[in-house]
C-alpha cells in the first residue's frame, strides 16, 4: 500500500492520500483521535476513521 502525505490547508497536519478500495479500507485502523484519508482518485472523496473503528465517507466538492 502506497501513502502520499499532504499537508492540510492549515499546514498543522498531514493528510494520507490513498486508493481507497474495500482492501485498504480493511487496513485502516482506529487512532486514539479521528483522522481524514483522501482518495487519489476520486476528487473530494474523503473517508474519516473515528477511534471505535467507525468510518464515514464523505465528499469534499
Amino acid at each position: 500500500m502506497t501513502t502520499v502525505k499532504e499537508v492540510a490547508k492549515n499546514g498543522r497536519s498531514e493528510r494520507p492520500v490513498l486508493h481507497l478500495t474495500q482492501k485498504t479500507l480493511e487496513t485502516l485502523s482506529p487512532k486514539e483521535k479521528p483522522y481524514l484519508v483522501r482518495d487519489d482518485e476520486i476528487k473530494g472523496l474523503v473517508v474519516k476513521v473515528y477511534p471505535t473503528g467507525t468510518m464515514t465517507f464523505f465528499s469534499t466538492c
